[in-house]
């Protein structure tokens, strides 16, 4: 019961999924979508044309031809022979009857079915005419082709069952125009046929039958001689573009019986294609822009844009070769990558490096100011800088992490301090009662030769307070507040707190820990400045039948290091491994960015192998990550050297080898730029940026949007244990009577895992993949689409 992966992209936006928490309870959470999402195919080196045919891409490189079908997920590779000998400066058209048409550089036509099945025998060739030395422009529609050439314009069809090119008409004269005028493009609307040529407009009518008498237009003024022309139907609309010899373009639309000048292009176009509502252009220097219903947007990109084509809603283009494979791209309009960085007036603050939401959506940030001095906390509300905090003593040398916890108070880790909580209107610390022991742990040591470092602060779902806390850089501990402490102080600390060893020497020493649940604890373990090649995770639990003291990792030992390890090392010691960062997302996945990229594990996984990695693409992100957090939408926001990207479970990347998944790039690296930790807000739509030069936002469709229709959509049981419980049952009752139901079930590194048929989905899912075997432990996305809408799920997969 589900569509293909890039239709996924685009109805994802109305998709809410549920998700599983560890006590096996469905969550709903809203839609997930990536803010722009783009996909990339390395192999090919130049794409020069793209349309869409039958519900498929084609396109065209100096490779040969291709073409992709979403509902396989299969791409083929067209290696034409014959008079085909390049497509460097091909043309590629359907004709609206099922087949597909190629013109290469020799001025020779092919033709292939919509499926690749069955290709002509032969050519429709020039041969009478060497002035023609190329196509300029294909169109088709209602099963006819156009082309247009330098001797005039061959309107034709194809008759597959002689294996024949018929010609219906060759055109030399376009009205008053001057004979010889060169035809640049061309296209029918289904009434009128449209010809741009350079020495004007022409158009007639009769496209079904006799054609009519040309009426002609003139160029608009100021036009040097026509270098190209594009002819575009967006289905609302036809729209032409032009650019000179100069490399001035315009852009006009058609009203009624005339074409009118519109907003002129900025730059000089390089490729024009529309449909579905969307008008979609390219200029030199990398800009790519598109009108739809919202208005005109723009991005740009590090290439040329050399085709573009609109194809199942989604906005496709190829970029030019520079010393790197080409690309070939699609971008999901409706949420366009125009977000605006900039840098609130920080009062004071150099550099930031940790930040959170407090429960009344205001900004606290952890702020570092080595040449004035002046780290301390700082506060961001709707109404700018307010109560900021400047050279306190009691945050020592260098403030490390930071959490407003839900009860509105601010924990602050630091670099020889210890762990300090402050409250609003509060400049005193909680912690000042107690035995010296007790101040040792939580780290105010005044008086103390040894420092304390608290690296990582965190809540669990309960208010349970857990931070990782250093003696000396030998002794290591994993502390717990529960929550019914820190909103009680007439007590003493110290019987209300546990602490546990979890590691311990100058070199290699926990960092990072996250508690998504009470139930689960997972600790980072890495020095930020060694070489040592053995990174690792541990997963601790406490005990069913005890208390958070009794913690237990997940051999039900006490809880050390030594049996409960997570290696992100490489074998063969080319990179450290080095863990840089630890996220969880609502469902209990938990993502780990390392020097050797992202990995996540679902709560359900309890062997040390258990984590999984996402493949980067090389080239386009580096794979330090600096850090990682994930948002209210399970989508995962990494920062690196080379800016700050996301990745969405849900944006399915393709499954064949050609496809991987790309982060998507929302801010390129700045020159010295440092992001220590991102920060999506659900509520403002704001995604913090805290960096070592300053704080910077960007308002990005990150929001948690509670007013989207509610997903019905449910698999059951959850979790889903194959060997005893046969099959997962798929229901969406909104979607029963849509018809032309589809299911596909995905892992969380976006591949496809397994294709159901209508019959086989309302059997269920037998939890195996596409080669008949069990799948792991984990979590898995089960995507269902109809004709008239779509939904999806998550389910937790334990095997016995």
């Amino acid at each position: 019961m589900t569509d293909s992966p890039t239709r996924a992209l685009r109805e994802g936006r109305q998709t809410v999924s549920r998700l599983l928490i560890a006590a096996c309870l469905l969550l709903s959470l809203p839609t997930a979508h990536a803010a722009v999402t783009w996909e990339h195919l390395a192999d090919y080196t130049d794409a020069g044309e793209l349309c869409s045919v039958e519900g498929q891409l084609f396109g065209a490189s100096n490779r040969g031809g291709f073409s992709f079908d979403p509902d396989t997920d299969r791409w083929q590779h067209f290696s034409i022979t014959g008079h085909m000998v390049s497509l460097e400066q091909s043309q590629v058209t359907g004709d609206g009857a099922g087949w597909v048409f190629w013109a290469g550089s020799d001025a020779s036509i092919s033709a292939c079915s919509a499926d690749g099945s069955q290709w002509s025998r032969g050519f429709l060739e020039f041969r009478d005419h060497p002035q023609i030395i190329s196509v300029l422009d294909l169109s088709g529609r209602d099963g006819r082709v156009i082309a247009c050439h330098q001797n005039g314009l061959t309107i034709f069809h194809y008759a597959a069952e002689s294996d024949e090119f018929l010609v219906e008409s060759n055109l030399h004269q376009f009205g008053s125009l001057p004979a010889g005028a060169v035809p640049y493009a061309a296209l029918s609307d289904g009434s009128l046929l449209h010809v741009i040529t350079g020495a004007g407009f022409a158009h007639a009518p009769g496209w079904n039958g006799t054609l009519g008498s040309f009426a002609t237009q003139a160029l608009p003024e100021g036009m040097g001689p026509l270098e190209k022309a594009w002819l575009v139907d967006t289905g609302t609309g036809l729209w032409a573009f032009l650019t000179d010899s100069q490399g001035q373009s315009r852009r006009l639309s058609w009203n009624t019986d005339t074409w009118v000048e519109a907003d002129a292009p900025q730059g000089t176009v390089l490729a024009a294609a529309g449909g579905e509502g969307l008008l979609a252009w390219s200029e030199r220097g990398g800009w790519l822009h598109f009108v739809d219903g919202s208005g005109h947007h723009s991005r740009n990109e590090s290439q040329e844009c050399r085709a573009v084509s609109v194809y199942d809603s989604l906005l496709w283009y190829s970029l030019a070769p520079d010393e790197q494979p080409g690309r070939l791209r699609l971008l999901d309009p409706a949420f366009p990558d125009n977000a605006q960085y900039h840098t609130p007036n920080v009062p004071g603050a150099e550099g930031f490096v940790d930040l959170d939401l407090a429960p009344d959506g205001s900004l606290w940030l952890a702020g570092v100011a080595e040449e004035s001095g002046r780290n301390g906390l700082y506060h961001l509300t709707e109404d700018g800088w307010v109560g900021h905090r400047f050279g306190f003593d009691r945050l020592g040398q260098y403030p490390t992490s930071l959490l407003c916890d839900q009860q509105g108070g601010i924990w602050v880790g630091t670099w020889g301090r210890g762990l300090l909580h402050f409250r609003e209107g509060q400049d005193t610390l909680s912690y000042r009662n107690g035995s010296a022991d007790n101040q040792k742990v939580y780290g105010f040591l005044s008086n103390e030769a040894d420092f304390e470092l608290v690296s990582d602060v965190t809540e669990d779902s309960q208010g349970n307070i857990w931070f990782v806390n250093h003696r000396a850089w030998v002794d290591s501990f994993l502390v717990v507040i529960p929550a019914a402490w820190h909103n009680d102080h007439s007590t003493g600390f110290h019987r209300h707190y546990y602490e546990r060893h979890v590691a311990g020497d100058r070199d290699s020493y926990p960092w990072f820990v996250s508690a998504p649940d009470p139930r689960e604890i997972w600790v980072g373990v890495g020095g930020k400045e060694t070489g040592d090649t053995d990174k690792t995770m541990a997963q601790y639990r406490p005990s069913s039948n005890s208390s958070l003291s009794s913690l237990r990792d997940w051999r039900e030992t006490l809880v050390t290091l030594s049996d409960a390890r997570y290696n992100f090392g490489y074998a063969d010691g080319e990179s450290s491994g080095l863990i840089t960062g630890l996220s969880s997302d609502r469902d209990g996945t938990v993502w780990v960015s390392t020097e050797n990229g992202i990995y996540y594990s679902s709560l359900f996984n309890t062997s040390p192998e258990s984590f999984s990695r996402i493949q980067f693409v090389p080239g386009l992100i580096s794979e330090t990550a600096s850090t990682i957090t994930t948002d209210v939408r399970g989508r995962v926001w990494i920062a690196s050297d080379r800016g700050l990207n996301i990745y969405d479970p849900l944006a399915i990347a393709f499954s064949e080898p050609e496809w991987v998944n790309e982060f998507n790039r929302l801010i390129s690296g700045q020159q010295g730029l440092s992001i220590n930790r991102v920060l999506a807000d659900p509520e403002s739509g704001w995604l913090y940026l805290a960096t070592n030069m300053g704080l910077f936002r960007a308002n990005t469709p990150v929001r948690d949007h509670g007013e989207q229709p509610a997903d019905d959509t449910v698999v059951y049981p959850n979790p889903f244990h194959p060997e005893r419980d046969g099959r997962l049952s798929i229901s969406s009752p909104s979607l029963a009577n849509a018809g032309d139901t589809k299911v596909s079930v995905f892992d969380l590194g976006g591949r496809l895992i397994r294709r159901l048929t209508l019959s086989q989905a309302e059997e269920g899912w037998d939890g195996r993949d596409r080669n008949g075997d069990l799948v792991p432990t984990g979590v898995y996305m089960v995507l269902v689409s109809t004709s008239s809408g779509s939904g999806s799920g998550k389910v937790a997969v334990i095997r016995d």
